[in-house]
């Protein structure tokens, strides 16, 4: 990626699982980091780096999915 992004993990009811702020971007000499959510989830949503602490989503956000 070439900014910084928030990532959310949803499992498969739609259920925040795992939330990370303001990934930095990696550069091309790098060993670049991985980001997982440690449970089973079956949704990462990526956002530009602040749309997390913006909203003020957290574990126990609502997101729907249409």
């Amino acid at each position: 990626m070439k900014v910084p992004i928030d990532i959310i993990f949803m499992d498969k009811r739609k259920k925040i699982i795992k939330l990370y702020e303001n990934v930095s971007v990696c550069q091309e000499n790098d060993t670049c980091q991985t980001y997982n959510s440690e449970q089973a989830s079956k949704y990462a949503i990526e956002l530009p780096a602040g749309t997390i602490g913006k909203y003020k989503i957290d574990l126990n956000t609502e997101i729907k999915i249409y």
